[in-house]
């Protein structure tokens, strides 16, 4: 009998574990902020779909007003004839811009994460009048830049 018991009550502890927390206490408020959150990454996403039917329709189809949402006639012509337009009317082929555009990205990375990693040294080694208050203002303003996670980063490692 003690036996029955103590596996009972194991079994009954196992199901309030496999009860599963709810956000806010309530199956109507989950459901709420389910569709609340659905809504909202549709309509994040809704640029980024717009953008790719569009530069799948014919021309005759570009200029239709109201805008449809679909495509009648897809086509990935668009795509090859800005390549032959841009290269005929441009002196400069599109890819070098491409180029350029990826060029400049890495460089300036680059020299962020140079410049960053040398203040945060200054930072975290170097003791002069104000540096608790720049720590400080690094630290509340951290959340928002790169820069400012880089230089509490390293002074949290380097110390």
């Amino acid at each position: 009998m003690a036996r029955k018991r103590k596996k009972q009550q194991s079994i009954e502890k196992l199901k309030v574990k496999e009860k599963k927390a709810r956000v806010n206490g309530s199956l109507g408020g989950d459901i709420v902020i389910f569709v609340f959150l659905c809504l909202l990454g549709a309509f994040m996403v809704f640029p980024l779909y717009y953008s790719v039917i569009q530069s799948m329709k014919p021309v005759e189809e570009l200029f239709v007003f109201p805008p449809k949402l679909y495509v009648l006639n897809p086509t990935t012509n668009n795509f090859s004839d800005m390549f032959k337009v841009a290269a005929s009317s441009w002196q400069v082929p599109l890819s070098r811009y491409i180029f350029n555009s990826f060029f400049i990205t890495i460089v300036i990375c680059i020299c962020n994460l140079f410049v960053c990693c040398c203040a945060a040294f200054v930072l975290a080694k170097c003791k002069f009048p104000g540096n608790k208050v720049i720590n400080q203002i690094t630290t509340s303003i951290g959340r928002r830049d790169a820069a400012t996670r880089c230089i509490r980063c390293y002074s949290r490692f380097a110390s």
